[in-house]
């Protein structure tokens, strides 16, 4: 019974309050008639709001009827003489909670619950570059559930022809951008501005030029590939390397992810135009790519020698000359070494070499050349080059005659055509060992031998021709 009092007590109270309200109000408007609105109002969570102001906004704009607070229960009212009107409620003070309801007849007393419209806009927050668009949604809530008419504002400026529940923000330069929407609902309702979304807005990401330390290289060396510093876009960046070999395709390089790539090469390296290119991706909501433009680097096979002739024999004091034929590499070549048995020779730098042995033995002769791109190809194969020791002439002895051993010659007698008896001398054994005669004196013996032989001749001849006669 004590509840039931209380709450028919509570009753009688409002209901004086509102005549006691009715009654003030019309002695305010010079008697006319005056009709109320009132209800509870609600959040979008369905909990009472109190402390929420309502008024009703004539056709002129103008405040019609005082300000009253909704209490803690969320009841709120509002007198006016009849009319069409706007319902105006705002939450709190910082609750941003805004009702609005136009055509409100009011030609007697109305009892009207007030959910209160809300919206969000999702993202919240964006980074973007100059360039790029970003979609934001407005998420509404409460009032009669369903919402007809939707308003975007960047800076505070409404979009024109911004009417759906998205919209599309594609800004022309950089800086800081807010984004908000309000709602209204099929009832007419309009909800407060939504809560702020915030975009950040960079300029447009530049690829960066890339540049080598070189961009021609033999197999064996490597050209270092930088890029110039990315300052646009939005950091933190991602880099990746990618390589082109010869007659192949663009595939990334593992591990090549900072703004420089070292190309090492080797001598398994394929020969030709290699191609780099290097991607860069920024931190935007929604990631942007750029690509460089193509660098070239050229890859020689590595230089290499060649040593003429191949092989040699001469005497120790003697020269031989050695040639280098170079080949590969960049085909313009700067200097040369030569090596003999491994050593290299001090001042040997050119093409030729003449190899002079001082002692008999055998020698491996070999070479590297460098190219103008500093190169210095692996030593040549080995030519051989044999020496020998020149012989050293003997003397042949010289000695005085000795005289033959004393014998008597014997002599086989012959008759000579008159009958003379001429003595023919026979040979007596050689003497073992002959005694070398000088050169001189020999000659001297066969002349004056030749000489007594033509004086015989001629004695023969002449006692011949006497006995003819």
């Amino acid at each position: 019974m004590k509840s039931l009092s209380a709450v028919f007590l509570v009753a009688i109270i409002i209901t004086g309050l509102l005549f006691v309200v009715t009654m003030n109000v019309g002695t305010a408007q010079g008697g006319a008639t005056l009709y109320v609105i009132s209800g509870f109002m609600f959040d979008t969570s369905g909990k009472v709001i109190s402390g929420a102001s309502t008024y009703l906004i004539n056709s002129t704009g103008s405040g019609v009827s005082t300000k009253f607070y909704s209490d803690s229960s969320g009841f709120y009212y509002a007198v006016a003489p009849p009319g069409t009107y706007r319902l105006v409620s705002s939450g709190p003070a910082g609750s941003g909670l805004v009702y609005s309801e136009a055509n409100i007849v009011l030609n007697s007393d109305i009892t009207k619950n007030i959910t209160l419209t809300t919206v969000s806009v999702s993202p919240t927050s964006a980074t973007l570059d100059v360039g790029q668009s970003q979609s934001f949604t407005a998420n509404a809530s409460g009032g009669s559930g369903t919402y007809t008419l939707y308003e975007w504002y960047v800076n505070g400026t409404i979009k024109s022809a911004q009417n759906n529940s998205t919209f599309s923000f594609s800004p022309a330069s950089a800086g800081l951008y807010s984004i908000t929407a309000i709602v209204t609902d099929s009832s007419g309702a309009t909800s407060s501005q939504s809560t702020v979304a915030t975009v950040t807005v960079n300029s447009a990401l530049v690829a960066p030029t890339i540049s080598a330390s070189k961009n021609t290289v033999d197999q064996g060396q490597t050209s270092n590939l930088t890029s110039t510093t990315v300052e646009t876009g939005t950091s933190p960046y991602l880099y990746q390397w990618f390589a082109k070999a010869p007659n192949g395709n663009f595939l990334p390089i593992s591990g090549a992810t900072l703004p420089s790539y070292s190309f090492v090469t080797s001598g398994s390296t394929a020969i030709g135009v290699w191609s780099f290119v290097l991607k860069v991706t920024d931190s935007t909501s929604t990631q942007v790519t750029v690509t460089s433009a193509e660098f070239f680097v050229t890859v020689n096979a590595a230089p290499a020698v060649t040593v003429s002739p191949r092989t040699v024999a001469l005497n120790a004091g003697q020269s031989q000359l050695f040639i280098a034929t170079p080949n590969s590499g960049s085909g313009s070549y700067t200097g040369y070494q030569w090596y003999v048995n491994g050593a290299a020779q001090m001042g040997q730098t050119s093409s030729a070499f003449s190899f002079s042995p001082a002692s008999a033995g055998s020698y491996s002769i070999t070479a590297r050349v460098t190219d103008n791109e500093g190169s210095t190809s692996a030593q040549s194969t080995a030519v051989t080059a044999t020496a020998s020791v020149i012989p050293t002439p003997t003397p042949t002895p010289s000695t005085s005659p000795v005289a033959s051993p004393t014998s008597t010659p014997t002599s086989t007698p012959q008759t000579s055509p008159t009958g003379t008896p001429i003595q023919t001398p026979t040979s007596s054994p050689a003497p073992s060992p002959s005694p070398t005669i000088p050169e001189f004196p020999q000659l001297v013996i066969v002349a004056a031998l030749m000489v007594v032989t033509m004086a015989g001749l001629i004695i023969y001849r002449k006692q011949r021709k006497k006995l003819t006669v």
